[in-house]
């Protein structure tokens, strides 16, 4: 059975009494969202990974991975591929597809952010050679064995790479194709 109607003028006195015991107190600043991003392993043929020196306001000049936010609608495998593309130019044909190596949680006084990495291998034998689409967010790409890119000090690598290289000290991009 459902509760009677409160009548209008005993609704604010309802709410008080109802709330009086709540030890809930709802946010009154500004909500920080978690954002989800994609970081890009992108293979070559020597196993060397595709990494950028950032210049945008998000991590000013620390090595970085190809990436960005994960759009609405949007697969990892989607966002993984635009990315790599929109930042380096590089085809996704000539890639692998995407595969899912890990997830790390990345959280600082203004962000919290889900990061996604997502692996791809080169799929060709010609050179792939990156381009800088977008110089006002990084000054250039180069190939980087996994053993040098651990070893840059924590503050010179992008937050979330960082934080995986920390935390998940086992982990290594490799790339095993699907076995179908």
């Amino acid at each position: 059975m459902l509760p009677a109607p409160v009548a209008e003028d005993d609704a604010e006195e309802s709410y008080e009494q109802i709330t009086a015991h709540n030890t809930y107190t709802p946010c009154t600043t500004t909500t920080i969202m978690i954002n989800v991003g994609v970081g890009c392993f992108v293979l070559n043929h020597r196993d060397q990974i595709l990494v950028g020196k950032r210049l945008n306001s998000i991590g000013h000049a620390p090595a970085a991975l190809p990436g960005g936010h994960l759009e609405f609608g949007e697969s990892f495998e989607q966002c993984a591929a635009r990315e790599v593309e929109e930042e380096t130019g590089l085809n996704p044909d000539i890639l692998s597809e995407w595969k899912f190596g890990t997830a790390v949680s990345a959280v600082t006084e203004e962000q919290h952010y889900v990061t996604i990495f997502m692996i791809a291998k080169q799929a060709t034998d010609t050179e792939l050679m990156p381009i800088t689409s977008e110089p006002e967010k990084c000054e250039g790409w180069s190939w980087v064995e996994w053993e040098d890119l651990k070893s840059i000090a924590p503050n010179r690598l992008f937050k979330p790479l960082s934080v995986l290289i920390k935390d998940r000290s086992t982990f290594r991009p490799t790339f095993r194709p699907s076995v179908e």
